[in-house]
């Protein structure tokens, strides 16, 4: 379960106001003392400006996600016309498991491209990771969601006839028969086949 401080947009501004000031404090220090860094000590995170840009691109593309969502009786009813339909079970990005784990599949996009370069024409279901929504965590820091995460990234993934569902949308044992989970790494596709599926 994801910790409500991460995911609150509000937070992560506070904390970002914090990390400005601490910069700033740290830059007036360095000068004063006069100290010459190594080159390796140069090496910074990214600046104030980017991280604000990052949150707000995080936000404005999972506002967009969210206002594009299917509820769930609707998909349950497209599921029962239309099925058996894939899911793709998205990952936290950026993250290991995509990129570099993933080999030829290091975002969603390609998957999507792989399954209609496959022959596969019907709808395709997409869940996106409740983590996405992780702003700021007390143990990382600020996410870097908004690098993967955009309005355009949610608009070329519709044209290519992907749906969105809730986050908190369940595969039943109901939907086993109905549903196909698509993962490029995820643990949702071995929890299938060990289910016999």
């Amino acid at each position: 379960k994801i910790d409500r401080v991460a995911r609150s947009y509000l937070y992560a501004m506070m904390q970002l106001a914090i990390y400005s000031l601490k910069a700033f404090a740290r830059a007036i220090l360095w000068r004063n003392r006069g100290v010459v860094r190594h080159p390796i000590d140069e090496r910074r995170d990214y600046d104030c400006l980017s991280i604000l840009r990052l949150i707000r691109h995080q936000k404005t593309a999972l506002d967009y996600y969210l206002s594009e969502t299917l509820d769930e009786l609707t998909i349950d009813r497209m599921v029962e016309t239309e099925g058996p339909l894939p899911i793709i079970y998205a990952h936290y990005q950026p993250e290991a498991s995509t990129f570099p784990e993933g080999g030829n599949y290091a975002n969603h996009l390609d998957v999507v491209i792989a399954l209609r370069r496959f022959g596969y024409r019907g709808k395709i279901l997409y869940k996106e990771h409740p983590g996405s929504w992780i702003y700021y965590s007390r143990i990382t820091g600020f996410s870097r969601v908004g690098l993967c995460r955009s309005v355009e990234y949610y608009r070329q993934l519709a044209a290519l006839g992907c749906v969105f569902v809730p986050t908190s949308f369940q595969l039943r044992e109901s939907d086993l028969q109905k549903l196909f989970p698509v993962t490029i790494t995820g643990s949702v596709g071995l929890e299938r086949s060990m289910a016999g599926l």
